[in-house]
């Protein structure tokens, strides 16, 4: 707690800019993207085998989603203090979201309508409901990124209470125990294939709690990451498991939905994100030396955009795709269609007051956030705070 008081009660640093933050961000966007193509391309796979190897594939991108969970947590740490008002902390980090969120939320669901055509009115009602709260699939991480938020001030006087290193290991215990069970107990959606469990806030608070405890000790981004190897070795290992275990299931013909490879969807997979937070965090300050930063940085401003859009420029892209030709072609036809789609809704809305609004996009800026005096980096690598890269 030594740290973790310092940066508490010591004086604040306002406009402090990380540019790993931004290449973080831009990582875990253009991740989430390239799942949501794997999902897809195995759609159009002709045998359980190949179906399987895209599934699989897209195992080694599940860091996507923990990793935001994870900047969400530094980020609030860093830009809200233990105590400021939480009245203040929610309509600053909920009244940008929430607009967005209704309004994508209501055009997905728009999207499903033949889905509940086919049901009775009642059922196709209490469907749409749970849709709206619980979010339209990939939505549903902006639904536990609100409870998080709302969550976020309780979450600062537990670790006042108990300790950050507790707050974080109770964090994990309880993720892991919801990720075990929640899944047979949630209802699934009205394609029966995507379980509501990754909505809920229990399935992202590890990450979460790792980023306040990364945001609270009192370094910057680059001197906190431990770098043993085993972590390295232990998340993958346990990412090719999980992938040999979705192929395999493919294979044999074994029920498979998508309570089994989304998100964070199971103890194992959580517990390798975790251990690769460190090396994606180190990865994030490398790649300020890398001529790609600029797309980076750009791809960061625009990564809750992008997020809301691109599922909507994929289906337009399956929507057009005539016939199973083979995964590839597939792949490569929904990915170039995907991102060119995905820029012309944004650069359209953009252009209108309200389409700005309806993307969450506020400060078109860098990452600024409060940089505690104890932050400034010792070595040239580990320059990533209070505009050292400006």
């Amino acid at each position: 707690m030594g740290a973790a008081s310092a940066t508490q009660h010591g004086p604040r640093h306002d406009g402090g800019w990380i540019p790993a933050l931004d290449n973080l961000r831009a990582v875990a966007c253009l991740a989430v993207v390239g799942l949501h193509l794997l999902w897809e391309t195995s759609r159009t796979a002709a045998t359980p085998g190949e179906r399987g190897g895209w599934l699989a594939a897209s195992q080694l991108l599940l860091f996507a989603p923990p990793l935001f969970a994870f900047l969400a947590g530094f980020l609030c740490a860093r830009r809200h203090p233990s105590d400021e008002p939480a009245e203040r902390v929610w309509r600053r980090r909920l009244l940008a979201l929430g607009p967005p969120y209704l309004a994508w939320a209501a055009l997905y669901l728009l999207l499903d309508a033949p889905l509940f055509w086919q049901l009775p009115p009642g059922r196709a009602l209490g469907a749409a409901a749970l849709g709206l709260v619980f979010g339209p699939r990939h939505l549903g991480f902006l639904c536990a990124l609100f409870q998080l938020y709302l969550l976020y001030p309780l979450l600062r006087k537990a670790e006042q209470r108990v300790g950050l290193v507790s707050l974080v290991v109770g964090s994990v215990l309880a993720g892991g125990a919801w990720l075990a069970w929640a899944p047979r107990l949630l209802p699934l959606d009205v394609s029966g294939h995507y379980s509501f469990h990754a909505a809920v806030f229990l399935a992202w608070l590890p990450y979460f709690a790792v980023g306040i405890w990364a945001a609270e000790s009192g370094v910057d981004l680059g001197s906190v990451v431990p770098r043993p190897r085993w972590m390295y070795t232990l998340s993958l290992a346990l990412l090719l498991l999980s992938a040999a275990s979705v192929f395999g299931r493919s294979v044999s013909a074994m029920p498979l939905d998508t309570r089994i490879y989304a998100g964070a969807g199971r103890v194992p997979v959580m517990i390798a994100c975790l251990a690769a937070l460190p090396w994606l965090v180190r990865f994030g300050s490398l790649l300020q030396s890398s001529s790609l930063r600029s797309l980076l940085r750009e791809v960061a401003r625009y990564s809750l955009p992008i997020y809301l859009a691109h599922p909507l420029a994929l289906r337009v892209a399956v929507w057009l795709w005539p016939s199973r030709w083979g995964g590839w072609p597939a792949l490569v036809v929904f990915t170039l269609v995907t991102l060119v789609g995905t820029v012309w809704i944004v650069r359209t809305l953009l252009r209108h007051p309200a389409g700005v609004r309806l993307l969450g996009v506020r400060d078109r800026g860098r990452s600024r956030v409060r940089v505690p005096p104890s932050a400034a980096p010792a070595a040239p690598e580990a320059r990533l705070s209070a505009g050292a890269e400006r």
